[in-house]
C-alpha cells in the first residue's frame, strides 16, 4: 500500500539477544541462570516477555523440514520481571534451549533462543 504499518515489530538486540549466560556448554544441573533478554520497541510500547526452556531438538531434519515441539520444563522459569528471568537447569545433563517470546501486547512479536548444555557430575 506504501503506507507505514501502524505498530512496529519490538527489536531483539545483540548478537545474542539473551544475556546473563556464562559457559552456557558446561552448566551443572540445577544450576540457576539470571538472563535479560535485550529488547526495545520502536513505538515505545511496554514489552512482555514469555520465557521458555526447552529440550534441544535432534537436529536431525532438513532446513524447514517440520518437527514436533521437544519438551517444555514451565517449572524450570522460577522468577520474572520485565524482561529478565531466573531459570533453574534440568537436572537431567542434556540439551536445552532458552526461547524469550518478545511481544508489545499490539500484535507486534520478536522471538531469540540460546542452546544451554548441561553436563553430568
Amino acid at each position: 500500500t506504501g503506507k507505514a504499518p501502524k505498530n512496529l515489530c519490538p527489536k531483539i538486540n545483540g548478537r545474542e539477544g539473551i544475556s546473563g549466560i556464562k559457559n552456557a556448554d558446561e552448566l551443572a544441573p540445577g544450576a540457576v541462570l539470571k538472563v535479560t533478554v535485550e529488547a526495545t520497541d520502536p513505538g515505545r510500547d511496554r514489552l512482555k516477555v514469555e520465557w521458555v526452556l526447552r529440550r534441544a531438538s535432534a537436529g536431525n531434519g532438513t532446513f524447514g523440514q517440520h518437527e514436533d515441539r521437544t519438551q517444555e520444563f514451565p517449572k524450570a522459569i522460577t522468577k520474572q520481571k520485565r524482561l529478565s528471568a531466573q531459570v533453574r537447569m534440568p537436572e537431567e545433563p542434556g540439551s536445552y534451549r532458552l526461547f524469550a517470546y518478545v511481544r508489545d501486547g499490539k500484535g507486534g512479536g520478536a522471538v531469540c533462543n540460546v542452546p544451554l548444555l548441561v553436563v553430568g557430575s
